[in-house]
């Protein structure tokens, strides 16, 4: 018989019959146990699937095959597709926070650091744009709670400046434009954002644009 089946001899009036039992999956077994590791791994299933295909595109059904779980338990931890969307557009959020945190404190520094790490995560750059595209002029999920995010970068640079407020939000995009449009980059420079030839030259500028605006 085989190994994936349990079998019971049970008793019965006038002889015996085999009962067959077949083991409860692993998977669902630590998904009821471990409901935050079973969180991630649909976050990450999510990210992935919606990096790859849009909102509107991105299927729940290869989501739950992706995070290896059942839809039914995917709907018990997010309620439905947009919340999902929701969900994964605030873990990269999260993740956006800790790079940020472990940067340098040198207000030059900063966006160079910021270029030189989102380049690395291709999903979070691919997420923000399908975000736009989804949703355009209405607000973003959670847009005034990741604003606040924003705002300790801005502030210290403002505070560099002498003076508040003057383009501080647009200059710390500028380290993820090239990244956000690396066609635009090829076809003004000849060098897309990960050619070593534009990180050697974009770096410094990044530092100037800073210098130039924090100076006394």
């Amino acid at each position: 018989m085989s190994t994936a089946k349990r079998t019971r001899v049970k008793k019965y009036e006038g002889g015996s019959k085999t009962e067959v039992k077949r083991p409860r999956s692993s998977v669902t077994r630590r998904t009821r146990r471990d409901p935050e590791r079973s969180r991630a791994r649909i976050l990450a299933a999510a990210m992935k699937e919606f990096a790859l295909r849009g909102f509107a595109g991105a299927r729940v059904d290869a989501i739950a095959k992706r995070a290896r779980i059942n839809k039914r338990m995917l709907y018990h931890y997010f309620g439905n597709k947009e919340e999902l969307f929701e969900a994964t557009i605030m873990a990269i959020q999260a993740e956006k926070e800790q790079m940020i945190n472990a940067g340098p404190t040198a207000v030059e520094e900063m966006l160079p650091y910021i270029y030189a790490n989102v380049g690395g995560r291709r999903d979070w750059l691919r997420m923000m744009q399908w975000e736009a595209l989804t949703y355009g002029s209405r607000e973003a999920p959670a847009e005034k709670l990741r604003a606040g995010f924003f705002k300790p970068g801005i502030d210290r640079i403002s505070r560099a400046q002498r003076e508040e407020g003057v383009l501080a939000g647009e200059k710390a995009e500028l380290a993820s434009y090239p990244w956000l449009m690396p066609q635009v980059a090829r076809m003004l420079t000849g060098h897309g954002p990960s050619d070593p030839q534009f990180r050697r030259a974009y770096m410094p500028v990044l530092r100037r644009i800073i210098g130039y605006f924090t100076r006394p």
